[in-house]
């Protein structure tokens, strides 16, 4: 290909002008150098071996050539054939178009295991321990009675250590352990949270658990697991809302007037209900209508206190078409748990707690396309200051997963903070989103359904603050402690694997990779690397992708590709990939090793000056002949060096030759 810049651009300053390179590099979509199945656009992943020749070109003449599978040499010259820039190898990958479309702030929970299936082990730690009851009886009266119960406990721990023990999930346990979240933050180390499922609660059990050292645990058949923040999946096409009413409680608020604005003009709603406590008398209510009414929509104010079930009742049932529901209602009243009371929690769970339930009690009969409700961060994180909060929104989120389990529509919002005003889950390396992004990041919610937590995270702020919360670890990793790896080369692993069976070879070699792996991504242990778990998936990306590769090079010693963690998708393909390279190195002795034993030799042997003569004769013979047979074999366009000649041996010929020389067995 060849490539110019316009006339008239100045070149100074640069090595070679970054315009003139990616033009460069554009010629790699006109030749057949990467898997055409695969989607792309293709990206650069991995440079190896550039160097610039020469400055000021504004002309280039490139080649492109393959360099094995997905990667290209490249090499440009000016128009007088003078080398400008050469690339020894770029290794290239497709893309991911989810990431790239906006919701790379999108994230979602997971478990990852972090002990054994044995559980039985303890601390010997003294602890108390609530363990949560069903609630019988009305849910909005029950969550406030086992919440108000569990914050005297919360309240009232000494020096000790509270353990919160939940007996498999429900609204009510989750507002619990969204209180107890804020308490951890607050005080760190001094609360476990547990759901043990329908296992029985015993003292063994318990102190397995604080064990572990997890803020929050979760017993899934038999092995602990540990709560994680993932990306979410994203890239879900957005679905558009029947002909009917949508009905958005809080929607004269900063963020429910933005949302309104956004159904009618980007997904054509026509008829919308806003609720808040004032009605038509809140701020900028009256203006929101008249602009929503300019868009062509038909829109109701009412004022209405969603937290009684009466007034929520005649609301619904007063519209016949109501296809939709977006509950965005709430209030804040912050302060650390050890200031909080039932009456305060109880102010904070009206708008969110008692709306959400009774819009999802009174919709239930009603075939809806949408049932959205702004959660926050808040309950996922447990933020400083904010129990009553997280408490009510980690109710909404648990209220959302039940809908998808019973089989009706649902998503929760856990946003984090906005930049818009109003409220928001401020969180140590979050900065807000924008108006674009957090309706952006709606659009992909309400499409996806489940919990989901939009938000903004530095991440590298998250990674610079020292030791990693347990949250956010499959996203950021932390510094962790290596041991480093002694006499770990091809030819000791080749001896170690030779005498097993394929079983024990597979099982040595994927406890390898898996440890490795959960030490670049900061995991608790190989048990939260799953064997058949593509590493993309686990959260690798180009950047830990090469540093498994190089922990990796540096246990077997092996040379490894850059991409390996790409060409072997999981820990078990990668474990099968490495077995045959290993035991490659039992071909013959070590060369290394044997002319140690020779130098040994010679330093202990006591000879005469004629027998010194005469070994010291054959030693130089056998320099010569081995250079003279290096010398002798030409490669490509010239010949090879000694040096070359003896990367190229096997340990086997370098010992054969040695042998025949000094008439060694």
């Amino acid at each position: 290909a060849e490539v110019e810049l316009p006339d008239g651009t100045a070149v100074t300053g640069f090595g070679l002008h970054p315009a003139l390179f990616d033009a460069a590099l554009h010629a790699i979509a006109l030749g057949a150098f990467v898997d055409a199945d695969r989607a792309g656009p293709w990206l650069p992943f991995v440079w190896s071996g550039v160097n610039l020749h020469a400055t000021g070109a504004s002309v280039l003449r490139v080649r492109l050539t393959p360099a094995g599978t997905d990667a290209i040499t490249l090499l440009a010259v000016d128009a007088s054939g003078v080398p400008v820039l050469s690339v020894d190898s770029l290794a290239l990958r497709p893309a991911d178009l989810t990431r790239m479309s906006g919701t790379d702030h999108l994230f979602a929970v997971d478990w990852v295991d972090v002990a054994p299936v044995s559980v039985g082990v303890g601390s010997g730690e003294v602890f108390e321990v609530v363990v949560l009851e069903r609630v019988v009886g009305g849910v909005v009266d029950g969550v406030r009675a086992v919440v108000g119960d569990v914050l005297g406990r919360v309240q009232s721990v000494g020096g000790g250590r509270l353990v919160v023990v939940a007996r498999g999930m429900d609204v009510v346990s989750a507002a619990v352990f969204g209180l107890v979240r804020s308490a951890q933050s607050e005080s760190p180390g001094r609360f476990v949270l547990v759901d043990v499922g329908d296992v029985a609660v015993t003292d063994e059990l318990v102190a397995g658990a604080v064990g572990v050292g997890e803020p929050e645990l979760r017993l899934w058949e038999g092995v602990w697991q540990a709560r994680r923040l993932v990306r979410g999946v994203g890239g879900v096409s957005v679905r558009v809302p029947a002909a009917g009413t949508v009905l958005v409680t809080g929607g004269t608020g900063a963020l429910g007037g933005l949302l309104a604005r956004h159904l009618v003009v980007e997904h054509g709603v026509r008829s919308l209900v806003l609720t808040s406590r004032r009605g038509l008398g809140a701020a900028g209510a009256l203006g929101l209508v008249g602009e929503l009414e300019g868009l062509g929509a038909v829109v109701r104010v009412v004022a209405c206190d969603v937290g009684v079930r009466a007034a929520v009742a005649g609301l619904v049932e007063e519209i016949g078409d109501l296809c939709g529901v977006v509950h965005a209602a709430g209030v804040l009243d912050d302060g650390l748990v050890g200031s909080l009371s039932p009456e305060r929690v109880g102010r904070v769970f009206g708008p969110k707690v008692d709306a959400g339930w009774y819009l999802h009690e009174l919709t239930a009969g009603r075939d809806l396309d949408m049932f959205v409700v702004f959660s926050s961060a808040a309950g996922v994180v447990g933020n400083v200051g904010q129990g009553s909060y997280a408490a009510a929104n980690g109710f909404l989120d648990e209220l959302i997963r039940q809908r998808n389990a019973a089989g009706l529509v649902g998503t929760s919002l856990a946003w984090g903070l906005w930049d818009q005003a109003g409220m928001g889950a401020g969180v140590d390396g979050v900065p807000g989103l924008s108006a674009a992004e957090g309706l952006a990041l709606f659009d992909v919610g309400w499409a996806q359904g489940g919990v989901l937590v939009p938000m903004r995270l530095d991440l590298p702020a998250l990674r610079a603050g020292g030791d990693v919360p347990p949250l956010f670890r499959s996203l950021v990793r932390g510094r962790t402690r290596r041991t480093a790896q002694q006499g770990n080369d091809a030819a000791d692993w080749s001896r170690r694997l030779a005498p097993m069976t394929p079983e024990e070879r597979h099982e040595t070699m994927l406890r390898l990779v898996r440890t490795a792996a959960a030490g670049v991504l900061g995991y608790a242990g190989p048990e939260a690397v799953g064997p058949a778990v593509a590493f993309k998936e686990l959260g690798f990306d180009s950047l830990t992708a090469v540093e498994l590769r190089n922990q990796l090079s540096a246990s077997t010693g092996l040379r490894l590709p850059a991409t390996l963690v790409f060409d072997q998708p999981n820990p078990a393909e990668l474990a099968e990939y490495l077995i045959p390279a290993l035991l490659g190195g039992a071909a013959g002795p070590d060369v290394d090793t044997e002319i140690d034993a020779l130098e040994a030799l010679l330093d202990a042997v006591d000879v005469d000056s004629g027998q010194r003569s005469r070994i010291t004769t054959r030693l130089q013979t056998l320099l010569t002949r081995w250079a003279d047979q290096g010398r002798a074999e030409p490669a490509g366009d010239g010949e090879v060096t000694v040096s070359d000649h003896l990367e190229q041996a096997t340990d086997e010929e370098i010992f054969q030759f040695i042998g025949r020389e000094f008439g060694i067995s």
